[in-house]
């Protein structure tokens, strides 16, 4: 509803309290919000401060319609560095017990079902599959963690992998939305991507390398 409202924020962040807080400690910092399992971060730019705060009310009124418990707003640039530092860092503080993350992208409004079937993944597995992303574009970054710290047992990282690749799928989404396919995601390629896409990239490449010296069969098959 904010984006429907005319709002263009420059970014729309969505995390959780169990990440941030791990963030934060390992950052030796503290998170400000004292209320909420779940957070919404916005950040706005506008010509004038009376233009930023009056675009602050209007998310304020609208999260309120829609059951937020309330809305911190930091004008102070330093303090919107330290919470952004601590948003930023929720990866590298992850990272040291993480399997996979992955980079799965849904269209915005299917942002929510699919937080949701992530839980139900969880769930059906008994097992811990923090996620944060960029409520905006439809971004998430499901993270796949090591057994040892709550995550799938080593037989079924793929299984549990290819399920959030499916929920992705059927909500209209890529398995990649960010960081692209890459070397490490080439064995979904055909499975997960549409083939007019595909074709295009096919095309694409005999049109730059129309004699194939270039990693032939590397990403794209012939």
């Amino acid at each position: 509803m904010i984006l429907r409202s005319g709002i263009i924020p420059m970014a729309v962040e969505y995390v959780e309290r169990e990440l941030v807080l791990r963030s934060a400690e390992h950052l030796g910092e503290e998170w400000p919000a004292k209320e909420g399992n779940t957070f919404i971060m916005i950040i706005l730019q506008e010509r004038s401060e009376d233009e930023v705060l009056s675009m602050a009310e209007s998310i304020d009124e609208i999260a309120g319609k829609f059951g937020a418990l309330g809305t911190l707003i930091t004008d102070n640039r330093r303090e919107q560095d330290r919470i952004l530092n601590i948003r930023s860092n929720i990866y590298t503080a992850l990272k040291p017990d993480t399997v996979d993350i992955l980079d799965v992208a849904v269209p915005p409004a299917k942002m929510g079902e699919f937080m949701d079937k992530l839980d139900e993944i969880a769930k059906e597995y008994e097992i811990y599959l923090p996620a944060y992303g960029h409520v905006a574009d439809g971004n998430v970054h499901p993270h796949i963690m090591k057994e040892e710290a709550g995550g799938p047992s080593p037989s079924q990282v793929e299984e549990v992998r290819r399920k959030i690749y499916d929920v992705a799928i059927s909500l209209g989404g890529v398995i990649t939305g960010e960081h692209g396919i890459g070397s490490t995601r080439i064995s979904y390629l055909e499975k997960y991507m549409q083939p007019e896409a595909l074709n295009l990239m096919r095309q694409i490449k005999r049109m730059l390398d129309p004699r194939n010296i270039l990693n032939p069969d590397k990403v794209i098959p012939s």
